[in-house]
């Protein structure tokens, strides 16, 4: 935002061609004001946040079963990294759905985005809203996460190291 929403406003207009995205700022803000850059990012905040609970509790989860022994430590850290980018994506696709949705209509388009939902479930029902572009999630968040954690961990271990006190 709200970078995001010219992005997703350029890619949504079928037929109309903008290839300047100041011309389309200036477009934005004229028909739809400030608020017209910002649209769906409520539910795109609380969303990261679900987003971020799943992966992390999936990944710290899956890390003991995964991690038998210390030969297979970095594969099974992987693994365990890919498996939170696989079930974080179920969790990802309808935020994004939502997102995306209230980004390429006008600002006042939905009240909220519970508004924005009870349309796609009208129009596309519960699978159009859990599960359109499921497959591209996937394919993004897998090797995504793979490699968030395995840098994660490996920059947490290199700062706990760094911060701890040498015995004696």
């Amino acid at each position: 935002y709200p970078l995001d929403t010219l992005k997703t406003k350029t890619q949504s207009q079928a037929g109309k061609s903008v290839s300047n995205p100041f011309v389309l700022a200036h477009s934005v803000f004229q028909q739809e004001g400030l608020g017209g850059f910002y649209s769906g990012v409520t539910s795109t905040m609380v969303g990261q946040a679900l987003i971020k609970g799943v992966t992390f509790l999936v990944y710290e989860a899956s890390k003991p079963v995964f991690i038998g022994t210390p030969a297979l430590a970095s594969a099974g850290a992987i693994l365990a990294a890919c498996l939170s980018g696989a079930a974080g994506s179920f969790v990802c696709t309808p935020v994004e759905r939502i997102k995306c949705v209230m980004q390429a209509r006008e600002a006042d388009a939905y009240a909220n985005p519970i508004a924005c939902i009870g349309s796609i479930l009208r129009s596309d029902g519960l699978d159009g809203l859990l599960f359109r572009g499921i497959g591209a999630t996937l394919i993004r968040e897998i090797p995504a996460y793979g490699f968030y954690f395995v840098s994660y961990d490996v920059t947490k271990s290199a700062l706990l190291e760094m911060t701890s006190v040498p015995a004696g």
